[in-house]
């Protein structure tokens, strides 16, 4: 179902645009704003929607800048200064849906604050809790990024000693085709990992940070963020719920059920750092994943789709 007509936006048009939620190919549609470089997602089904004390182009990073300022600089300009003046139980709309700033006394209180925004403040207000709430996860999975230099002399980013090369055989391909099940069914540079259905798990991910913060990004899952750095301990009461963590030399512990079967890659979004290998890919539920994704007729006339088109465009 279409989305309903969203605001007018002076100089700019209206699309409609759906976004798969997971293998299956299921659809939500949105309603997204273009204003040259401006987009602004309006979802219909938010129940929250009414609640957002700002919810406007000006609160969200443009294209524009995100492709022609430099990172930091971007976000600097971004977070100084803290978040937009909020009310009480003020709502900030993100992409995993909506979250609460910590409470604060009056909005002019909080204008007058200096500093940037800091993400572990952000609270869930749908399930808070973390999957299992406090209790150990049934799986731990240790992840230590490093730096070097692989066999050609290039800067290599590896994950356990092992730098991810994207595979000749799609990983989806090799648990369809192949029959791959088990983490040894992969070659060593997938640095893939077999996940089983239904478990809870913990993702303790650090390493040198060379200065760097590395947004660690998956795909296939919203996490809960248990621990970011040293502030605060370990949050099992309402931690914050994403799908990219800026991870430092102190490290993070991220969890989420995996209820979605699928080939999920965690990457580092630095592109360069990702071409470099800052990679893991997650074959969660192989099982399931044969369940559920039957390919037909449609997949069949890809290849030669592809194959038919210019080099330039291959």
């Amino acid at each position: 179902m279409t989305a309903p007509a969203a605001p007018p936006v002076e100089g700019g048009e209206e699309r409609g645009i759906g976004l798969g939620d997971d293998l299956t190919g299921q659809i939500r549609e949105y309603n997204f704003l273009l204003d040259n470089s401006v987009v602004a997602p309006d979802d219909p089904k938010d129940p929250f929607k009414d609640m957002y004390d700002v919810d406007d182009p000006g609160t969200i990073i443009q294209l524009g800048d995100w492709y022609h300022i430099p990172t930091i600089p971007l976000l600097e300009e971004f977070y100084d200064g803290g978040p937009p003046a909020a009310t009480q139980g003020g709502l900030l709309d993100s992409v995993l849906g909506p979250v609460s700033l910590a409470p604060v006394s009056t909005p002019a209180e909080e204008a007058g604050k200096a500093g940037k925004l800091d993400t572990r403040d952000l609270v869930p207000l749908i399930n808070p809790a973390p999957p299992g709430g406090n209790n150990p996860p049934d799986i731990v999975v240790d992840l230590e990024y490093s730096r070097g230099v692989n066999g050609t002399d290039s800067v290599a980013w590896m994950v356990n000693g092992i730098q991810f090369l994207p595979p000749n055989v799609p990983t989806l391909l090799q648990i369809l085709a192949g029959n791959a099940t088990v983490t040894e069914d992969f070659a060593r540079n997938d640095n893939t990992i077999v996940l089983p259905h239904g478990k809870i798990v913990d993702i303790h991910i650090h390493g040198g940070n060379n200065a760097v913060l590395h947004p660690f990004h998956l795909h296939g899952h919203a996490f809960s963020v248990i621990r970011s750095g040293l502030r605060g301990g370990e949050n099992y009461v309402n931690p914050p719920r994403r799908d990219v963590e800026a991870v430092g030399g102190h490290g993070a512990i991220l969890r989420f059920v995996t209820d979605n079967p699928g080939p999920w890659i965690f990457h580092c979004h630095i592109d360069w750092h990702l071409d470099a290998g800052l990679a893991v890919v997650f074959a969660e539920d192989p099982e399931g994943i044969r369940d559920r994704v039957q390919p037909n007729q449609n997949w069949d006339e890809l290849c030669p789709i592809y194959e038919a088109l210019p080099p330039e465009l291959q």
